[in-house]
């Protein structure tokens, strides 16, 4: 009897234990399709800016990378064509902190993004009626002050370039506008950085947690901040033209506004950049070549 007892005793703690495995591997499956349904499919594009896999291998991959209406370019401002501004840039809630914010090296560049109650838009200007969404800050630099900017002016460079992203309203992301073939789906709003002898306190929020997404594929919650923080909006001096993206896939889907006057950034500060590495190594310099304007027209909205 009592043997009877201890065999029904291991039957019975036997279940238990199947029965709690099987709980805990449907509870998993629970919670990872749960996560899969809020998270949006992250795309990978295998490039960078080294001798193997920089700019002059891109049209190897990249068919868009040898069109007609390639970035960055050199802006000659002297032939510039002067626009009068009838219908100024439009900035709604740039002067709202974000709910979260987060920064993220992403193997190529260093990208800020947010979440905002309402998102920040942009419209007027060569924008006309649409309204373009703040998609994310991009930073481009190279490996000393005197280079950086992937855009120039009158053939000169800055120490760095600041790229503000959006996308039309109706798209989520850069990858759909090109899915779309819009070739005006992406506006990018471009601020040159030159060299302070101080510190800029306005970056402080980027800079100081850096070395937070030291490795590529690294994202980190930094504190919030209205996006007019590190730049002034503005509505009109600034130029224009129709371009591309400077990364792959290089599609040409951008109307890009240029503000020529420069924000200030300390060598100390540039140097945190330099400080961060891609698959390939240190992240010393991420630009791209000007392009060939070919016969495109730069516009100057006085």
């Amino acid at each position: 009897m009592t043997h009877f007892n201890v065999m029904e005793f291991l039957v019975v703690c036997t279940c238990i234990i199947l029965m709690a495995f099987l709980l805990t591997e449907i509870l998993d499956w629970t919670q990872l399709f749960s996560c899969a349904e809020y998270q949006k499919p992250i795309i990978i594009i295998n490039y960078g800016y080294t001798s193997h896999n920089g700019p002059q291998t891109w049209q190897n991959q990249f068919p868009e990378f040898v069109g007609n209406n390639q970035s960055p370019i050199n802006i000659e401002t002297t032939q510039a064509i002067v626009m009068n501004c009838s219908e100024p840039l439009v900035w709604q809630n740039y002067d709202i902190n974000p709910i979260i914010m987060n920064v993220t090296n992403d193997g190529h560049t260093v990208v800020v993004t947010g979440v905002w109650e309402d998102t920040p838009k942009l419209s007027g200007g060569p924008l006309g009626t649409e309204e373009y969404e703040f998609h994310s800050l991009i930073f481009h630099w190279g490996p000393c002050d005197a280079e950086g900017s992937e855009h120039s002016l009158d053939n000169s460079r800055y120490a760095m370039e600041l790229q503000m992203v959006h996308v039309k309203k109706g798209y989520s992301s850069t990858m759909d506008v090109v899915d779309s073939k819009d070739k005006e789906g992406i506006a990018i709003i471009s601020f040159f950085f030159q060299i302070a002898p101080v510190d800029n306190p306005l970056l402080d929020s980027i800079v100081n947690n850096l070395f937070l997404i030291a490795q590529p594929g690294s994202t980190s919650v930094i504190p919030q901040f209205p996006l007019n923080q590190v730049y002034p909006p503005f509505e009109n001096k600034y130029y224009t033209y129709n371009g591309s993206l400077t990364q792959p896939p290089c599609y040409e889907s951008v109307i890009w506004i240029i503000q020529p006057e420069g924000l200030a950034v300390s060598s100390r500060q540039m140097n945190q950049f330099r400080m961060l590495y891609s698959e390939d190594g240190r992240m010393c310099s991420n630009l791209r070549p000007v392009q060939p304007l070919n016969d495109r027209d730069i516009l100057y909205y006085d």
